[in-house]
């Protein structure tokens, strides 16, 4: 498993291969507006917000459609844990 993520329709990817990109790491917000997910990724050409499904079908897709050397793991925290902690700028 590598610690690197491949997403696909990003800003910053190939043209040539639906935009995608190796990133480090990624981060994106999924939050859930009217009972539907809504993905924001600053970083994607997709529309923004969109929706989960969207965004999973065309950007992230599935590891099996992925070459093996770009198989990620996905790490999701709960923001809730994160709205009490406290901000510094």
């Amino acid at each position: 498993m590598n610690k690197s993520v491949g997403l696909f329709a990003q800003v910053k990817g190939d043209p040539q291969v639906d935009r995608l990109i190796v990133w480090d790491y990624h981060v994106f917000l999924i939050h859930e507006l009217s009972s539907k997910y809504m993905v924001y990724d600053f970083d994607s050409v997709l529309p923004f917000p969109c929706s989960f499904t969207h965004y999973f079908t065309h950007g992230l897709r599935w590891n099996s459609c992925l070459p093996e050397k770009l198989h990620s793991e996905q790490m999701y925290y709960c923001t809730e844990f994160f709205a009490d902690l406290p901000v510094s700028y």
